[in-house]
């Protein structure tokens, strides 16, 4: 369960503050500025969890790795969980 809750926490942040922004503006009689400003919302989250979210790793091997390091040439090495 804390393996779910730490991967997917942004979107269940997002979730959350989307269900309160919903109760908040559809609480009382719906109408069009309501409902429009509901959708502002939802376009703001979701630009946001698109902005944010961390790139795809690419896949290098270990053997690519092993020819860059010695060559001459400074290496960065930056590790990322998977997980």
């Amino acid at each position: 369960m804390g393996s779910f809750l730490n991967q997917n926490s942004f979107l269940l942040l997002v979730l959350i503050l989307w269900l309160t922004a919903a109760g908040v503006l559809l609480r009382r009689d719906r109408n069009r500025r309501q409902i429009i400003l509901l959708g502002a919302v939802t376009v703001v989250l979701a630009a946001g969890f698109s902005l944010l979210r961390p790139a795809p790793v690419s896949d290098v091997t270990a053997a690519a790795i092993k020819a860059q390091i010695g060559a001459g040439k400074p290496v960065l090495l930056q590790f990322r969980s998977q997980n």
